[in-house]
């Protein structure tokens, strides 16, 4: 799924040489889910932003990493769930981590000077992965790597032409939505369910020409 996301962004990009203006972009991410094991994590995006025809439609292409450690008391297990009492309960530390790709459409909504906000329709693809590590035994157990598709509604603050022409500053607030999948049975897959995830970004673009 990296590879396939690599290569669709860098079709993305060559595209992009084809339209009059682009802004690139990086943010800082907090994020709360209702996954249990990713849990409230933070992360990293990179973006690319391209004005349609009009400039009060954007589309927008972000490549976007989440990731969280906790320690909890627990079981490391095999995929397959033990009979009771056959492994040993002891702190646990958890390394997960969600990967994601997120093509969205933006419309303006509203400008006043240089400040303009957005709201745009998104369509993702998710991977995500972890480990487990018992801290007493020393066992460890990769958790079950699971692809997730969905959507997202997202709102966008831009101020432009901060400090220079070509500097902005952003700040934006999305939901997403992911579906559930399936797995092995009586198998542990603790990134099966649906996800849902809203996220505060945060950081700077910059156009290009």
């Amino acid at each position: 799924m990296k590879s396939f996301g690599a290569i669709l962004f860098l079709i993305f990009i060559s595209c992009s040489r084809l339209l009059y203006s682009q802004d690139i972009g990086i943010y800082g991410i907090k994020a709360f889910t209702d996954n249990y094991e990713l849990r409230n994590p933070s992360g990293t995006g990179a973006f690319i932003s391209i004005p349609l025809n009009s400039k009060n439609f954007r589309i927008n292409f972000d490549y976007i990493v989440l990731f969280n450690k906790r320690t909890f008391t627990g079981r490391v297990i095999s995929d397959f769930l033990p009979p009771e009492g056959l492994s040993q309960t002891e702190k646990i530390k958890s390394n997960s981590q969600c990967v994601l790709f997120d093509l969205s459409f933006l419309l303006k909504t509203y400008q006043w000077k240089e400040n303009s906000i957005y709201l745009g329709l998104g369509f993702n693809t998710a991977r995500f992965s972890g480990q487990r590590k018992g801290l007493t035994t020393g066992m460890t157990k990769e958790l079950w790597e699971t692809t997730k598709f969905g959507i997202s509604l997202g709102f966008s603050f831009i101020k432009t032409q901060l400090f220079t022409e070509r500097l902005n500053l952003i700040a934006n607030m999305k939901y997403r939505l992911l579906n559930s999948g399936e797995f092995a049975t009586d198998a542990e897959n603790t990134f099966f369910d649906q996800i849902t995830i809203f996220e505060l970004q945060a950081g700077l673009s910059y156009r290009l020409r």
